[in-house]
């Protein structure tokens, strides 16, 4: 059984901790007292990142910290941390601390237990109950992910521009919304298309349109749907099945499929100086353009800037690298040309990885 992590998408079968990438907390120690799970503070940093995802994915999480004054007044008076030393002391500890509950320690969020649960309380209990709660379903797995294949450097041979022009006609699509065009990139076999929030800008709302029915108009409400053009094929229509506004990306599905012909590199990161490839469409044609990740930019977060000089990209264009690697996709944005790679989708939407991966070759 494969488990993966829910912030980074990393495979953490064989970890219970955290995420061997991204530190995520696979799991957190709850102590049981009363009616309640309590977080300790020594958990708070794993509690925060756990919040904040729940957060991210639409959970509301209500946050109930524990009074910070002691509700047992009385082990303020003199003499009485003697008084029940002396009674464990002759009792034993048990005994005293169910006679003089000791004072709370400070603890964050208190999950509450329902009734049911009462019987099986201790004092004490260490739990991963949140991680059975993250973990992957049983109709999830297996997930054979060979696109995450390392290659080893003695084997990656470069390819050359012909070879380039082929993969990035097989991947590249065009998307239309009302007059506005913009590119996408296939990256299964079902359909499904990688593409930027800016491309599809104005599509998936409704809009009033006159219908003709007989001889009158009628006015009806339809959902805007991009229209999408493999290289070749027929033109079609595309839904939205997960979109990122952090990332600015959207995955969409088609009615086309294509074959995935480049292996999708999600695994790494690529390197400043290297000499990528970007799909061009040109009178038809895909024409790709050489470019070169540079440093610096007034991009978005985990966007990598490529040489400025590129001329009429469109946003959501494939890119690939040297090795005929689709590593990701332009963003045009601000003036400046940048790729989005697909390890950095994977790392801040790792929701849409776990879509694309679940899809299917």
């Amino acid at each position: 059984m494969s488990n993966f992590c829910p912030e980074c998408g990393v495979d953490c079968t064989h970890h219970t901790d955290n995420c061997p990438d991204c530190q995520f907390p696979l799991s957190i120690s709850l102590l049981a007292r009363e009616r309640e799970l309590i977080i300790s503070s020594e958990q708070q940093k794993r509690w925060n990142r756990i919040a904040q995802l729940l957060r991210r994915n639409g959970l509301t999480v209500t946050v109930e910290p524990k009074p910070r004054i002691s509700p047992h007044w009385w082990w303020a008076l003199p003499g009485s941390g003697l008084l029940v030393f002396m009674f464990a002391l002759f009792f034993g500890g048990p005994i005293a601390n169910k006679i003089w509950p000791p004072p709370p320690m400070q603890f964050i969020p208190a999950l509450q237990l329902g009734e049911e649960d009462k019987k099986d309380e201790e004092p004490s209990i260490d739990t991963t109950f949140l991680t059975d709660a993250l973990r992957v379903s049983g109709d999830q797995d297996p997930i054979e992910d060979d696109s995450l294949d390392v290659f080893e450097t003695v084997n990656r041979i470069k390819v050359d521009y012909d070879e380039i022009r082929r993969l990035a006609e097989v991947h590249y699509v065009e998307i239309k919304v009302e007059g506005h065009y913009g590119a996408g990139v296939y990256v299964s076999e079902n359909g499904l298309i990688l593409t930027t929030k800016d491309t599809v800008a104005g599509a998936f709302v409704e809009k009033d349109v006159n219908v003709q029915e007989g001889t009158s108009l009628i006015q009806k409400k339809i959902v805007l749907l991009p229209d999408v053009s493999p290289i070749g094929g027929p033109t079609s229509t595309a839904s939205l099945i997960q979109d990122s506004v952090e990332m600015g990306v959207a995955l969409l599905s088609s009615e086309s499929d294509r074959p995935i012909e480049a292996k999708l590199e999600f695994e790494k990161y690529p390197s400043q100086g290297e000499s990528v490839w970007i799909g061009k469409m040109r009178g038809g044609a895909i024409y790709p353009e050489e470019a070169t990740l540079t440093k610096g930019g007034s991009g978005s977060a985990s966007y990598m800037p490529m040489s400025s000089s590129l001329q009429d990209l469109h946003s959501g264009s494939p890119v690939f690298n040297e090795f005929g690697e689709l590593i990701g996709m332009l963003a045009v944005e601000g003036g400046g040309n940048f790729l989005i790679p697909f390890r950095s989708i994977r790392e801040s939407a790792p929701f849409i990885y776990r879509e694309l991966m679940n899809s299917g070759p």
